[in-house]
Parts: C-alpha cells; sequence; structure tokens
C-alpha cells in the first residue's frame, strides 16, 4: 500500500509536472507563433513603408519634372520674349537702311546737282575766258585809259577846289558889295583842308559800302553843288559852307581814286596811266 502510495503520488506528480510543461510548451507555441505574427507585420509595414518611399521618390520625380517643365517653359517665354525683341530690332535696322538708303539718294540728288553747278560755272569761267580774250587789245587798252582819265578829271576837279582861293580872295576885297575881314579870309583858306581830312576819313566805310565806282559817281552833285552855293552867295557864310562841301569831296576824291586806279589799271599800264591823273590834276 506504501509503495503504491508512493507510486501513485510519484505518478501525480509526473502528471502536474507533464501539464506544467504542456501547458509551458502551448505558452512558448503562442509566443513563437506571435512572435511570427509581429515579424510578418513588421515586415509587411517595412514594404508598405519601402512602397510608400517608392511612392515619395515617384512624387518627388513628378515634381522635378514639372519644375523642368516650368523651366522650359520660362526659357521659351525667354526666348519668345527674346524674339520680339530680335524682331523689333530687324525693324529698326530695316527702318535705319530705309533711311540710309533716302540719305545716299538725297546725297546723290545733291552731288548730280553739285555736278551741274561745277559744269555751269566751268561754261561761264569759258564764256568769261573768251570774253576776256575778246576785249584784250585796243579797246581794252582804251577802257583803261578812260578810267585813267575820268580819275585825272576828278584830280583837276580837287586842284580846283584847292587854288580857288588864290584869284577868289582879291576879288572879293575888290567887290564893294562883299564885305569881308582877314579873318574871313584865312578861314575860307583853311576850312576846305580840314573838311578834306574828314573826306578822307569817312572815304573807307563809302568805298567798303558803295564801292570804288560808285562812291566816285555819287561825288558828282556834292561837288557841282559846292560850287553853286559859292557862286550864288552874297557873303562869306555861303562861301565857307561851299568850301566845306568841296574840301569833303576832295578828300574822298583822292581816297577812292588811287584805289580805283590801282584796281582798274592794268600793272604793265599803270606807269602810262599815271600821267593822266598828274597832268590833268597840275592843269587844274
Amino acid at each position: 500500500v506504501i509503495m503504491a502510495d508512493h507510486e501513485s503520488a510519484d505518478a501525480t506528480r509526473l502528471r502536474e509536472r507533464t501539464g506544467r510543461l504542456t501547458q509551458e510548451g502551448d505558452i512558448d507555441d503562442g509566443l513563437q507563433w506571435s512572435t511570427k505574427e509581429d515579424a510578418e507585420s513588421t515586415r509587411e509595414d517595412a514594404a508598405s513603408t519601402r512602397d510608400a518611399a517608392a511612392s515619395t521618390r515617384e512624387d518627388a520625380a513628378s515634381t522635378r519634372d514639372a519644375a523642368a517643365s516650368t523651366r522650359e517653359d520660362a526659357a521659351s517665354t525667354r526666348d519668345a520674349a527674346s524674339t520680339r525683341e530680335d524682331a523689333a530690332s530687324t525693324r529698326d535696322a530695316a527702318a535705319s537702311t530705309r533711311d540710309a538708303a533716302a540719305s545716299t539718294r538725297d546725297a546723290a540728288a545733291s552731288t548730280r546737282e553739285d555736278a551741274a553747278s561745277m559744269r555751269d560755272a566751268a561754261a561761264s569761267t569759258r564764256d568769261a575766258a573768251a570774253s576776256t580774250k575778246s576785249t584784250k587789245g585796243i579797246s581794252h587798252i582804251i577802257y583803261q585809259a578812260m578810267g585813267a582819265a575820268c580819275m585825272g578829271l576828278g584830280g583837276m576837279v580837287a586842284t580846283l577846289t584847292m587854288g580857288y582861293t588864290s584869284p577868289a580872295l582879291p576879288s572879293m576885297r575888290a567887290d564893294p558889295n562883299f564885305s569881308i575881314t582877314k579873318e574871313q579870309e584865312s578861314w575860307i583858306g583853311a576850312v576846305m583842308p580840314a573838311c578834306a581830312l574828314l573826306g578822307s576819313v569817312a572815304a573807307g566805310p563809302l568805298v567798303d559800302h558803295l564801292g570804288r565806282r560808285a562812291t566816285l559817281l555819287h561825288l558828282t552833285w556834292p561837288l557841282v553843288s559846292s560850287w553853286v552855293i559859292i557862286a550864288q552867295s552874297g557873303g562869306v557864310g555861303g562861301v565857307i559852307l561851299g568850301r566845306m562841301m568841296g574840301g569833303a569831296c576832295v578828300g574822298v576824291q583822292a581816297a577812292a581814286g588811287s584805289v580805283f586806279i590801282a584796281e582798274t589799271v592794268e600793272l604793265r599800264l599803270r606807269n602810262i596811266m599815271g600821267f593822266f591823273p598828274a597832268f590833268l590834276g597840275n592843269l587844274g
């Protein structure tokens, strides 16, 4: 009985240990199964994460492609703006070319006009040369002699004006109807050279403004007027006024006449033509 009890107790303890071992094995199996499920879930999560990363990379690549396309669009827009600028530059260049062509045409027209003017001037020069050749000879010398003779007449009038007082003062003293003093006689003699000095000063502007020939021609009427005033005067005042006008004309004639002779008479004839002013001046 004791042995049986011991065996029964051993058997009971064996079953308990076996039960405990069985339970522990079940637990271990459950843990292993749970661990497997967790590993599989982890792998699935890792695969999902990889898929999400791949999708993210694909999204990033799409974003890069979109950015590249945007940059290409911007570059195309810049190229279009550059094309418009090039077109505007081309239009400006075309306008400049047209302006240059118009300027060239104007310059060509001006050149043609200048050439025509030069041809006309050359023709005029040839005509003048022909006319000069035709005037050479005795007629040309006669024209110069006539100019020199006119200057000699002017010199004669000037010397008549200067020498007037020599015969006039004695006749004035002898005339009972004409009253004159010594001082008045001196004024009649001195006023003419003084006015001739003023006339020679005024001759320069007159010659530049009117010319040599015109200035000498315009001396005719004041010279005649001076002699008319002297002839019609009934006193010393009229004589002095006429002498003043005549003296001014003598000064202008002396300055303008010398220039006129030098410009109109040829150098080879100037010595001969100088005879007229000297001879007629002394004659006056």
